[in-house]
């Protein structure tokens, strides 16, 4: 954790032309391949590959390249799961050294902008994927079959977090606003909105998110706050702010917002909690660590 500044200014020093999308690798990654700093990273070009920032060179790629940029990565142990604009999504095992392409569950659908894992179901078959359009559909994607397709935002979905052990889910839209969702398939409801900040389409590109075009991206990013009963995130804004949402909890807590502060001089683009800290980092260049919940830096 003490590196983790120095690892995202790697990061977008070293692969900003070529990256759009990154992953941290897990410790046990890291000890079979004899230590070093590790990510996933998914280009412009539609490649994903593990990356060793020691050496900057990739030691593994997965067999199959989406033919846009990748949207959006989150790992599971040995499976990576990907999605891209050209609205295809993948698991590549790393450990079989495999490519599972899913293709049924996401026909005819706009381009994918976020994904993660279900937690929840105990497995890592059942994923979470954001479209361009604003659906969120949980996939089984083993089976290749969509389970449910929610209406979510009024413009693309932007991130996905899990939280309550994975119970729910909080999306991030392109319409400014974080909602919350349950991730069985079989139940509707359990529906929270908090609104945030307007994002403008096509007004932020991220660094190093290019291929396809160079895609333009809103920016609203959301991470959960590990063990947190209240189903609290924490979110990044197209206005440089940070903020927490408790998004319900226990016996039934109503949703609320809690502290904002501008942290960022320009649109945060990623977010993510570690040991009791927000680490963010933004179009102004800036990784910053904040102290959760008071968000003092």
């Amino acid at each position: 954790d003490s590196n983790l500044e120095r690892i995202i200014a790697h990061v977008r020093d070293a692969f900003e032309d070529r990256v759009s999308a990154v992953a941290p690798a897990h410790g046990a990654e890291a000890d079979k391949r004899g230590g070093g700093i590790l990510v996933y990273a998914g280009s412009g070009g539609g490649e994903v590959a593990l990356w060793d920032l020691s050496s900057e060179c990739a030691v593994s790629q997965a067999d199959y390249v989406h033919s846009s940029d990748v949207s959006q990565l989150d790992v599971r142990g040995q499976l990576v799961l990907s999605g891209s604009r050209d609205g295809s999504l993948q698991v590549w095992d790393t450990a079989e050294e495999k490519t599972r392409r899913v293709s049924r569950a996401v026909r005819g659908r706009t381009p994918i902008t976020a994904v993660c894992w279900a937690q929840r179901t105990g497995d890592d078959s059942v994923a979470l994927v954001g479209f361009q359009d604003g659906g969120i559909a949980i996939i089984d994607t083993v089976r290749d079959v969509r389970l449910r397709l929610i209406s979510a935002h009024a413009g693309a979905v932007c991130d996905l977090a899990l939280v309550r052990d994975g119970a729910w889910v909080v999306s991030a839209g392109a319409d400014g606003t974080l909602r919350r969702l349950s991730t069985d398939p079989e139940r509707d409801g359990d529906d929270a909105v908090c609104s945030v900040a307007k994002a403008a389409a096509g007004s932020s590109r991220a660094p190093g998110g290019g291929g396809g075009g160079g895609a333009k991206r809103p920016w609203l990013c959301v991470a959960a706050v590990p063990g947190a009963d209240d189903g609290s995130v924490v979110f990044g804004a197209p206005t440089g702010e940070l903020g927490v949402w408790r998004s319900g909890g226990l016996r039934g807590a109503a949703p609320e917002a809690s502290s904002r502060r501008r942290t960022h001089d320009r649109a945060v683009f990623g977010v993510f909690m570690s040991r009791g800290c927000i680490i963010s980092y933004g179009l102004d260049r800036q990784v910053i660590i904040s102290e959760y919940p008071r968000l003092r830096i």
